[in-house]
């Protein structure tokens, strides 16, 4: 899976995760949830992924990949 896949699943997984977490939440399945808990959860799930979008911001501006292979 390329990074690029990742960041967008990991985006998807995090929008579902919080859509579904705040249902179950008004339904009464989870209680002793609230609402800042399950949003910085979702923001976690983004945040694994964060740096691989500062990177293909970079990349995308200013046209330079960061390429670090060993020669030797």
């Amino acid at each position: 899976m390329k990074a690029k896949t990742a960041s967008l699943l990991s985006k998807v997984v995090a929008g579902v995760m919080c859509i579904t977490c705040h249902i179950l939440l008004w339904l009464g399945i989870l209680p002793k949830a609230t609402s800042p808990e399950i949003i910085s959860c979702s923001i976690t799930v983004m945040a694994v992924f964060g740096g691989v979008d500062i990177n293909l911001i970079t990349e995308k501006i200013t046209g330079w990949k960061n390429i670090s292979h060993d020669t030797n």
